[in-house]
């Protein structure tokens, strides 16, 4: 028996300058707070640069986020970013992202020994929701602001070598591409967890090149940071395969992996339909295969096809 071919090309969506200029706003006012919230032991301004310097600075960098997701936004057509909740969603990762790099680089970088903690850090996750959530452009948006925010933030601290903004940036690259890519190619949960060995090894990669270059380098590091990595790339596809399933429901989002998982023959359903009802199963497949062959030549023609599945 044959499964439904049941691909189709979603309407293009498009947004409002309103809908584009607020969500530009929006998103420039939270990376603004980012910056600029976080004081004491956090605090990055009153380091290198004066306190309007700092504020100018951050300004600058907070409208750049701002119109990269405005451009996204206008410019991405596909259903990813339609709707007020998915939109809300994707501020609610990008706070996410940003606020755990501008906390944890200034606590981790502290000191130079400790700088490769951070590679251990499942910042993936977030890529890997915003990907399987909002689309695969959505989360490469995600990886670029990171790895800037990243820099940005990393460039403030007096006691960071250059080799070592290097080694940050590479790893929130690697890792948010990385995780892209296993989200874009996953087709049930366990290719989600076996992705996390292929974020392990795009993880160690991107520190392993630049750590001969880093202060107190010493080959035993090599072994620290492949450790660190199948660690970070672990983590970050159970967390990140957690948090989209919870986040799926209260944001309205069906995700691709929860249809091919109800499509197999394996599930309580169907496996019943098919012991119960066989010919009635056989007679649904034919038609779902005839109804989404209409559906694709008729969607063509910008026209309407009503699906039907004929099980009782």
């Amino acid at each position: 028996m044959t499964q439904p071919n049941t691909s189709f090309t979603s309407p293009p969506v498009h947004h409002s300058n309103f809908i584009i200029w607020s969500f530009g706003i929006i998103t420039s006012l939270l990376v603004l707070v980012v910056l600029v919230f976080p004081t004491d032991s956090l605090s990055l301004g009153s380091q290198k640069l004066s306190e309007p310097e700092w504020l100018l600075s951050t300004i600058c960098v907070s409208i750049l986020c701002g119109i990269l997701s405005a451009a996204h936004l206008a410019s991405d057509t596909s259903p990813g970013l339609s709707g007020i909740r998915r939109l809300s969603l994707f501020v609610l990762l990008l706070f996410a992202i940003t606020a755990t790099v501008r906390t944890s680089i200034p606590l981790i970088t502290t000191n130079s020994d400790t700088l490769e903690i951070f590679v251990a850090l499942p910042l993936p996750a977030i890529v890997l929701v915003a990907t399987v959530l909002l689309g695969f452009n959505t989360g490469i948006l995600l990886t670029l602001t990171s790895a800037f925010f990243g820099v940005f933030v990393t460039t403030h601290i007096p006691t960071v070598q250059a080799s070592e903004v290097v080694l940050i940036f590479s790893v929130l690259l690697g890792g948010g591409l990385s995780a892209s890519f296993v989200a874009l190619g996953a087709r049930r949960i366990n290719d989600y967890l076996k992705g996390g060995f292929t974020i392990s090894i795009i993880v160690f990669l991107s520190a392993a090149f630049i750590l001969p270059a880093t202060p107190q380098y010493d080959e035993s590091q090599f072994i620290f940071i492949l450790i660190v990595s199948v660690i970070n790339g672990l983590l970050s596809t159970s967390i990140g395969v957690g948090i989209y399933n919870v986040l799926s429901r209260p944001f309205g989002i069906i995700t691709r992996v929860e249809l091919m998982e109800l499509a197999q023959p394996g599930t309580q359903l169907l496996r019943q339909i098919q012991e119960e009802a066989p010919g009635t199963y056989a007679h649904s497949l034919a038609v779902a295969d005839l109804a989404a062959m209409g559906c694709r030549t008729n969607w063509s023609r910008r026209t309407t096809c009503p699906g039907r599945w004929d099980v009782p």
